[in-house]
This record gives structure tokens, C-alpha cells and sequence, in this order.
């Protein structure tokens, strides 16, 4: 293959990652906005969400989650990393509680279909630290 030449799966995989890279960052913006049936619209059918305290199978299941957990904490995104393939999408950032203002970290790795869909979230939390003096 001459030098300039791509691989032919390497566009798709640039098309996949792009595109899981703007899922994830759709994903929190629906859950911020209440849009529940918009978030779930990014997951497949089947698709599994591994959290701390629960695992949830199917899109119905993940719509009744959210739907009962809407506007109970609000999604601050830092950071959103891409496999090369597409494959995985891991984003950092920070949940506030809608009621305390309480801040808890998190980091979310999702599994991407070959359509872009999710297939798994698995979840994260960590408590943020406070800056002290340096």
C-alpha cells in the first residue's frame, strides 16, 4: 500500500470514534435537559449500565432508571477520550446534587456498537477532593 494510502477500516474507525465522541457528549446533555427519551435513543436495545450500586439490562430499563432519577443531579463533563478504533469512550467529569449541591466525581466507559450505539456504560464514582493551600 503506497504511503498516503489509508487502511480501509482506519476511515471508518475515524467516522466511529467521531461519532461515539459526540454521543457521549449528547448523552449528558440529554440527561442535564431531562430528555430521557433522546438519551436512550444513543443505546442499543440490549444494551447494559454497570453502576456502583446496580446493573440495568435493556433500553426500557435504562429509560425507567432515568426517568426516575431525572433532574436529581446535574452532569458536568471534563474530559471525553476515544479509542483509535472507536470501540470504547471513556469521559471524566462531576455530578452535582440538585438538592445539596453536593460534587461527586466520575469516570463512564462506554462500549460502542459498530453503529455507534452504546452497548455498555460501566460507571465510576469517586469523592472530589478539596484544594487546600500548596
Amino acid at each position: 500500500m503506497p504511503h498516503d494510502e489509508q487502511p480501509p477500516g482506519s476511515v471508518r474507525s475515524a467516522h466511529l470514534a467521531t461519532m461515539a465522541a459526540d454521543h457521549a457528549q449528547l448523552s449528558y446533555e440529554y440527561l442535564n435537559s431531562g430528555d430521557i427519551d433522546a438519551y436512550t435513543s444513543l443505546f442499543e436495545k440490549d444494551a447494559v449500565l454497570h453502576r456502583p450500586e446496580l446493573t440495568i439490562y435493556g433500553r426500557e430499563e435504562l429509560e425507567r432508571y432515568h426517568q426516575r432519577h431525572a433532574g436529581l443531579r446535574r452532569y458536568s463533563v471534563s474530559r471525553i477520550m476515544v479509542s483509535a478504533c472507536g470501540e470504547h469512550v471513556v469521559v471524566i467529569g462531576s455530578t452535582t446534587e440538585a438538592t445539596a449541591g453536593e460534587q461527586t466525581g466520575f469516570a463512564d466507559v462506554f462500549t460502542v456498537s459498530d453503529c455507534g450505539l452504546f452497548i455498555s456504560q460501566r460507571a465510576f464514582h469517586f469523592a472530589l477532593g478539596r484544594r487546600g493551600p500548596r
